[in-house]
């Protein structure tokens, strides 16, 4: 069984407690032999390694989603400029016809030949 024991200097330490009993010659227990061991470090280094675990477990799908984002902000900065472009052709092009289309008209005094 693994608990948390309290030491002298009132900081808790993780131990390894293990015990069998002692029988008398009629199978009664007579007493208990058993161990503590202090387990602290194999704890904190368990943890150490599960939080590492977890973190690369992690890094895949994180960085799937960065990728993920990556292509769908390509795509849409694509698409934004690829609407910028229409716009702006389309703007040239309204303006090249009304030009093409408008006589252009010039003051009397300004009529060549005269």
């Amino acid at each position: 069984m693994e608990v948390r024991l309290r030491r002298a200097d009132g900081s808790y330490r993780w131990h390894l407690k293990r015990a069998v009993p002692l029988r008398d010659a009629e199978g009664r227990v007579s007493g208990w032999i058993g161990t503590n061991t202090d387990i602290e470090e194999q704890k904190n280094t368990a943890q150490h390694h599960a939080m590492l675990n977890r973190n690369q477990s992690s890094a895949p799908l994180a960085s799937a989603a960065q990728t993920w984002c990556g292509i769908a902000w390509a795509k849409l900065r694509n698409r934004m400029s690829l609407a910028a472009s229409a716009r702006s052709a389309h703007t040239r092009a309204v303006v090249s016809t009304t030009m093409a289309t408008t006589p252009a008209t010039l003051p009397a005094s300004s009529t060549i030949g005269e």
